[in-house]
């Protein structure tokens, strides 16, 4: 992988195992990776995305990314507060970079016709990391992504989001329970 290899040449392999172990703990790391993490939670045209998001965070845990834009730590936590009732709303990517201003790092394509996931956090790691989750894709016919959900809160990865409308609708078509069609039994 090659966050470790960037660890190991950094002398930070101790911080990476540390912090691998930590996405473990909290569900973020299953035996299918980050992406399984995911599955449940976001469309499949997200997963790589949303998976470079999560270890985009760890490289800033450990000292290995360098953000586009650093908020000071107060306007994070504002940042933070406030995504708790704007996601009572659907939104596309430019409500929120209208909203909450350049990110500090972007992942996944700029494309509008695709899916990507925009980032917020401090120089300061320990102040936290808050991941919007934009989906598209060239079948939906729309002009540019929309908020699915934001990864704003620490705790086990399953509780750490803030779900759209639309975010739900998606979620709740993955994990909808299959129910067979009426018809003869064998």
């Amino acid at each position: 992988m090659l966050i470790e290899a960037l660890a190991a040449v950094d002398g930070l392999l101790d911080a990476w195992a540390a912090e691998l172990q930590g996405l473990r703990e909290r569900g973020a790391f299953r035996p299918t990776g980050v992406r399984g993490a995911y599955r449940n939670l976001l469309p499949a045209a997200l997963l790589r995305e949303a998976a470079a998001s999560v270890y985009a965070e760890s490289a800033h845990r450990i000292g290995l990314l360098d953000l586009d834009r650093s908020l000071p730590v107060g306007e994070l936590a504002r940042l933070k507060e406030r995504v708790e009732g704007w996601t009572a709303e659907d939104r596309s990517a430019s409500d929120v970079i209208a909203s909450f201003g350049e990110p500090s790092i972007w992942t996944g394509s700029r494309n509008p016709l695709h899916s990507r996931n925009i980032s917020y956090a401090a120089d300061q790691a320990s102040a936290g990391f808050v991941c919007f989750h934009l989906w598209n894709t060239p079948d939906e016919n729309r002009p540019e992504p929309v908020l699915l959900a934001v990864r704003n809160r620490s705790g086990p990865f399953s509780e750490a989001f803030s779900f759209t409308p639309e975010g739900m609708r998606q979620k709740n078509a993955l994990v909808a329970p299959t129910v067979p069609s009426p018809g003869k039994v064998s």
